[in-house]
């Protein structure tokens, strides 16, 4: 239980959620493999010697045991314009944290959208686009490192542009919180990887809520902390756990209907040293640290060559591997096509796809996810990021300049005829 009159401290969840989801993450070894998928283990380690908790709390049990921890509470300061959560009169008052959303396998009614730019592109159109291709949801993604500059300064213009329009266009909006401030990351002082102290990443999801109350329908903690370009740090799964519960914690303090997605991960089928870690090994990492326990819906990624970022294989194995407890949201389905006759570095594979290919890979897995029975929602990557060849967004646009690719057509029909 958390006492209620705490609402200048609400992080006062961090000693419930470190304790009872993560407790102390030990530092491993881990065996590296070459970045050949069906090479043999190598006899490369890495060592998780730089791996920290939360810098601020201490405990020896096990993670299944609740005992006492001690940590330095941070105080949340809203900005203009942000609420936070009124204390209660009665200071014996206590809050228990929600369990996840209920889920019954077999029963999930699943719902679609697509990722746009809104940061960059007209969201008028974008949002016109959404609603005439019969989708429900857009995504858009808050890269917090660029956000912030300083404590408590903040650029809110891209959110500002996106959220509430989307919901006056009775869309709903799944943000997509990535990156850190590189004030907040005093070693490599880039922004391309978690905060040092894990708080700061539950004070942003604090002021991101409290701008936009009831506004915000989900919130994917974090986006593919497998690979090292999205996680400029030791890639290790209990660690991301930890950052995962202090963002379902703060969230469902603040609005207990938004469903909180774990990062979707991608799709790698193996460890390639300094520069992935493989989707399975990383997911089974979460698990020993409790993550389904902090989490509506595993996120996943479905957008890579063709026999590896398969909807329905990446959707199957992650379900299989959360023993069917949990519902899949795929936050990225996309099928990437060559950008003007080029691919960007690393993306030649795509240069086989055709565009009738991707009309049947879009279309087919909406089908599928929708007869799936535990497919909660699916966000199609992506409507409008048009960019040049060395974009590795662009490939997957589906609007681009003077061109327009026939899925849009078929999904507008796919999802006026599947429901």
């Amino acid at each position: 239980m958390i006492r209620r009159d705490l609402p200048s401290h609400i992080f006062v969840l961090l000693l419930l959620i470190t304790l009872t989801a993560c407790g102390e993450h030990v530092p491993e070894t881990r065996s590296i493999w070459d970045a050949d998928p069906v090479a043999t283990p190598t006899d490369a380690v890495i060592s998780d010697t730089f791996l920290t908790s939360l810098p601020s709390v201490t405990s020896t049990e096990p993670s299944s045991v609740s005992t006492p921890l001690t940590f330095t509470l941070p105080v949340f300061t809203p900005q203009p314009g942000n609420t936070a959560p009124a204390a209660s009169a009665n200071s014996d008052d206590a809050y228990t944290l929600p369990s996840p959303m209920p889920f019954t396998p077999g029963q999930t009614h699943t719902e679609f959208g697509i990722q746009i730019d809104g940061c960059d592109k007209d969201v008028p159109t974008a949002l016109a686009m959404v609603k005439d291709m019969g989708l429900t949801w857009i995504k858009q993604q808050a890269r917090w490192g660029d956000m912030q500059s300083a404590p408590g300064r903040i650029d809110w213009a891209c959110m500002d542009r996106v959220i509430p329009a989307a919901n006056a266009s009775g869309l709903k909006v799944l943000i997509s919180v990535t990156t850190a401030p590189a004030y907040l990351r005093w070693i490599t002082h880039d922004t391309i990887g978690p905060p040092d102290d894990f708080a700061e990443f539950g004070i942003f999801i604090t002021h991101l809520i409290t701008r936009y109350p009831k506004q915000i329908h989900a919130i994917e903690m974090w986006n593919e902390p497998n690979l090292a370009i999205e996680w400029h740090d030791t890639i290790d799964g209990p660690k991301y756990a930890q950052l995962l519960a202090i963002g379902y914690g703060v969230a469902k303090y603040l609005d207990p209907s938004i469903m909180v997605i774990s990062a979707g991960i991608a799709p790698t089928g193996f460890n390639s040293l300094w520069a992935n870690v493989d989707d399975l090994s990383f997911l089974r990492g979460m698990l020993d640290h409790s993550a389904a326990s902090v989490m509506d819906c595993i996120g996943a990624h479905a957008n890579g060559p063709d026999g590896v970022g398969d909807i329905q294989i990446v959707s199957d194995r992650y379900y299989s591997l959360f023993d069917q407890s949990k519902p899949v949201c795929l936050t990225e389905f996309g099928y990437a096509l060559p950008v003007a006759g080029r691919a960007p570095r690393g993306f030649n594979w795509v240069m086989g796809h055709t565009v009738g290919r991707q009309v049947s890979t879009l279309v087919g897995g909406i089908k599928w996810a929708r007869q799936s029975g535990y497919v909660r929602l699916v966000i199609l990557w992506n409507l409008n990021f048009d960019g040049t060849a060395t974009d590795v967004n662009a490939p997957y646009a589906l609007m681009r300049s003077g061109w327009m690719s026939p899925a849009v057509a078929a999904i507008k029909t796919a999802s006026n005829t599947v429901r």
